[in-house]
């Protein structure tokens, strides 16, 4: 049996035939996947073996692909595919991040500036 150990150390039980990057459950498990699989959970993502109590794949800043699901007569399991976020979603992440800090300084240099002027009158 394999463990899927997101960043906030949910545990996930997966399908032995997952990888990192096509994590397979059971269709009763869907409606969590999507509500575990999040962008800070994903932070730090790791596959255990439970057999031999061992990591088997670890990676950092993964983000959810695609989902697909397959039947497989009666059986019908669910695979959510992983990937590494790509260049432009890092930077993208990084302008978003410097933007905020950007408005934080403008506060304080309007801050600065009023207490300036009063200081001046």
């Amino acid at each position: 049996m394999k463990i899927l150990k997101l960043n906030d150390d949910t545990q996930i039980e997966v399908f032995d035939s997952s990888t990192l990057f096509d994590i397979q459950v059971d269709v009763s498990k869907y409606n969590d996947m999507w509500e575990t699989l999040t962008q800070k959970n994903l932070k730090k993502v790791a596959l255990y073996d439970t057999t031999t109590d061992a990591i088997m794949e670890e990676k950092l800043d993964l983000v959810v692909d695609y989902e697909q699901s397959e039947r497989d007569g009666e059986k019908i399991s669910c695979h959510f595919y992983l990937r590494e976020r790509d260049r432009v979603e890092v930077l993208e992440e990084q302008v978003k991040y410097l933007t905020a800090q950007l408005s934080v300084h403008d506060g304080a240099i309007m801050d600065l500036g009023d207490a300036v002027s009063a200081l001046e009158e």
